[in-house]
């Protein structure tokens, strides 16, 4: 599951790394992006956008967030989406991990590499992002994480002309990886409400 991520809005790391031409001018204030927030996409080779986080289905009043890759090309929730993919170029995200009671906010980085981009899909104006079973170095974080789409499949994961089946190998947890954990405190300086 990914609940936040970091979203790369450096101009020079975007058309280096992700090769773009067009950009969009805005810019958030916040790198970190939660649900129903705009977040900068590609959707197109050498082409970013900006959409909202989260699909709203008309059976539901929460916004989907995430797919199981597992079964995005079964559920007709996803039907009109599921072969409109798109890459979002992150620095990171975050898990809650549960310990007891308590919650314990990680930042999760691919170690050496300054960005990279989570696989998503896209309807509209708005996308939803892909997740796996986690990868044994976070598995005990969350039993999820998203799927990590490498440069060498970024083309392939933007051609709208191949049909998401035929990338199913894309939709696996990543292998020959190594990850960096950041646990975030919170704020101790906050008093409790109760």
């Amino acid at each position: 599951m990914c609940s936040n991520f970091d979203n790369l809005y450096d101009h020079f790391l975007l058309k280096k790394h992700f090769h773009l031409s067009v950009i969009p001018e805005e810019q958030r204030k916040n790198q970190e992006t939660r649900p129903n927030d705009s977040a900068l996409i590609i959707d197109a080779p050498e082409q970013a956008c900006l959409l909202r986080w989260g699909f709203k289905p008309d059976w539901s009043k929460q916004l989907l967030i995430n797919a199981r890759s597992e079964t995005v090309l079964e559920k007709e929730t996803f039907a009109k989406a599921r072969n409109n993919r798109c890459l979002i170029p992150v620095q990171a995200w975050t898990e809650w991990r549960k310990d007891g009671v308590e919650k314990h906010k990680t930042r999760i980085s691919i170690e050496g590499i300054e960005c990279f981009a989570l696989g998503a899909i896209r309807q509209e104006d708005r996308f939803c992002v892909l997740t796996c079973p986690p990868h044994s170095q976070i598995a005990d974080i969350h039993n999820r994480m998203p799927i990590l789409i490498a440069p060498a499949h970024y083309r392939d994961w933007l051609d709208s002309s191949i049909p998401t089946q035929e990338l199913r190998g894309l939709l696996q947890t990543p292998r020959n990886i190594t990850f960096t954990r950041l646990e975030i405190k919170p704020d101790t300086g906050q008093l409790p409400l109760f």
